[in-house]
């Protein structure tokens, strides 16, 4: 007896590691997948910041060449004597002055204009500071003035570094002049991913770009400062930004030091976890390239991100671990019982009997109990369902709000910025404020559908089919865009179709079903993804088809996916309840069936409701 105990012990160890391993994977495959977006959305977000400070810079290069005053200072100035070129360098000076104090407030850190010989005529941020060569600490002057073109990108300088906007100027007969350069500074990036984005982010350059006269100052004046994420990058602190968790970013780098010097080596982007206690953070790098080669990295953006999804899954595997803990140590218990005590089996065989014989005795009231309890389990159903429709809601919203909110954003700046640089008209003014008003509009139309959705309204309706389904569609359609799956809508609008139902409950139906196509995409690799929507209208019923191209349901399921809490997917993204709730809307509210079909693209939802539902 005592070896036997022996033995389902160390077997329950080894199991119950096995699995904990198994989870384990899992868990990780979902963290990776999060880091992953991590590093995307901060790439996002640094692209279009970068991508609006070259429209301000390529506003500024489309009038410059325009201001005939300007021209003719910088065409005089090239075989001008020194006292001379000093009273135009004043000049240009003064003419632009008003626009860099207007330019500094969009980032601009620096304006400056160099001869064909790479030598600085005017810089406005420093006047008195000219006539330097720029040909060994200005390799994009260089080579600006070499081909003839523009040049965007970041470049350390010979004290401080920016995202260089260079651009060649030629006069009304194409002589060359020189060049202009327009530069942004790091810290206007940083404070915009902190201010519109709410990412706090640090902006590290190489060590052996940067003159070590400049980091190594005494004088406590220097903008550079070594960075804790690595040994030979140095931070360019803003300090108008607080790094509020500093203790478990030091502790999370320390941890993963080899793997951030290995991927640094390598120029590559990544992220990084980091968890104490109750709090959790997520480091992401984003490399920047060098402004002349893309093989070579001298910066990095790291931002310090919390991620409430990676909490999810972390709560849940501590959860799941002690679920697992428990039903194999019940499992195990149960199988060590059977095998040594058999008398426990008929004690609980007599003591079934004579339950089973209590229950014939008293069948009618145990029906009834057992009748109530179906009717409160439906709708606990119910509420679940629709918790977890709220939650999908809260996501379809965010979708629909994302791009207009952006869109908001960059229309308001750009229009800004061209009433300070005075080149607005009206007619553009008009147009932008137009579209100001239809974005507006959109919002407010969006929050209407979203409201009407979730009213508790239990009334049976006379309404146009095709008008409930476009409801759906509505709600569900940004979701399916982000995760790049193509909608394909084959209903006939022609034939109007009334018919009387509970508002809101087909389009619950329909929102279920393109959710579970949805979520059939996430473990797919699919190329080009599509959901088709069709409607048949025969003599005697109405059939409502949704058909994906994810591959299909396996067989041994497909007649199981309606039971309640059976689902296909891991526990974390899906309870079963909703494909159980549709199935119980259509039969018991429409009189109607909903079943699934494999076909040669994937699984296929067929909703058919008979005629007599119409009018």
């Amino acid at each position: 007896m005592k070896k036997l105990k022996v033995t389902f012990f160390i077997t329950f160890i080894i199991v119950y590691i096995i699995s904990i391993y198994l989870f384990n994977i899992n868990k990780q495959q979902q963290i990776d997948i999060e880091l992953n977006d991590s590093v995307k959305e901060l790439k996002l977000h640094y692209d279009i910041t970068n991508y609006y400070n070259i429209q301000t810079a390529d506003s500024m290069a489309y009038t410059l060449p325009r201001n005939k005053k300007i021209m003719s200072i910088l065409r005089e100035a090239l075989d001008a004597s020194e006292e001379r070129k000093k009273e135009l360098r004043e000049q240009l000076h003064t003419i632009l002055k008003k626009k860099f104090d207007s330019l500094k407030i969009q980032g601009v850190k620096i304006i400056l204009f160099a001869t064909r010989d790479n030598k600085t005529f005017l810089r406005m941020h420093r006047p008195d500071k000219f006539g330097d060569d720029l040909t060994k600490v200005r390799h994009s002057v260089v080579y600006v003035n070499k081909n003839k073109k523009i040049l965007h990108g970041f470049e350390q300088g010979k004290v401080s570094h920016g995202f260089r906007n260079i651009y060649p100027l030629f006069d009304e007969h194409g002589e060359y002049l020189g060049c202009f350069d327009i530069t942004f500074s790091s810290e206007s990036t940083q404070k915009t991913l902190d201010d519109v984005n709410k990412i706090h982010s640090h902006f590290l350059v190489k060590k052996d770009i940067v003159s070590k006269a400049v980091w190594q100052s005494t004088n406590g004046h220097s903008e550079y400062h070594q960075s804790i994420e690595h040994r030979k990058y140095l931070i360019s602190e803003v300090k108008e930004v607080n790094h509020i968790k500093i203790d478990i970013s030091r502790e999370t780098i320390k941890k993963n030091k080899k793997l951030i010097d290995k991927n640094i080596k390598a120029s590559k982007e990544f992220a990084i976890l980091g968890v104490r206690d109750d709090d959790l953070i997520v480091i992401s790098f984003l490399p920047i390239k060098n402004i002349l080669n893309e093989n070579k990295t001298d910066a990095y953006i790291v931002s310090y991100t919390y991620n409430e999804e990676i909490e999810k899954i972390l709560n849940f595997n501590k959860w799941i671990n002690i679920a697992s803990f428990i039903f194999l140590a019940v499992l195990f218990y149960v199988i060590y019982r059977e095998f040594t005590n058999k008398k426990i089996l008929k004690i609980e065989v007599e003591r079934k009997t004579k339950a089973l014989k209590n229950l014939n005795e008293n069948l009618e009231l145990k029906i009834e109990e057992e009748t109530s309890k179906n009717r409160e389990k439906d709708k606990q159903l119910y509420e679940h369902a629709k918790q977890a429709q709220m939650g999908e809601m809260i996501g379809n919203i965010a979708h629909q709000w994302r791009q207009p909110l952006s869109l908001i954003s960059t229309v308001a700046s750009g229009q800004k910025l061209k009433m300070e640089l005075g080149i607005d008209s009206k007619e553009e003014s008009v147009k932008e404020l137009d579209l100001l008003n239809h974005t507006a509009q959109h919002l407010s139309q969006t929050i209407d559908i979203f409201r009407d959705f979730i009213k508790e309204n239990k009334e049976y309706k006379k309404v146009i089919l095709q008008d409930r389904i476009d409801y759906a569609i509505e709600i569900v359609n940004t979701t399916l865009k982000s995760k790049y799956i193509e909608l394909i809508n084959d209903i006939n609008y022609e034939d109007k179709i009334e018919i009387e139902l509970i508002e809101g409950e087909l389009s619950q139906v329909l929102i279920n079903v393109f959710n579970n196509a949805k979520d059939a995409f996430e473990e797919k690799d699919i190329e080009k993804k599509w959901v088709k929507l069709s409607l048949e209208n025969n003599e005697e019923n109405i059939t409502i088809t949704i058909e994906d191209n994810a591959g299909g349901i396996p067989s041994d399921v497909i007649d199981k996916i309606f039971d309640p809490y059976f689902t296909t997917k891991h526990q974390s993204q899906g309870t079963g309840i909703g494909l159980y709730m549709s199935a119980q809307i259509i039969q018991q509210h429409f009189n109607g069936s909903i079943y699934a079909k494999n076909t040669q693209n994937g699984a296929k939802f067929f909703i058919e409701v008979p005629k007599k539902h119409i009018n």
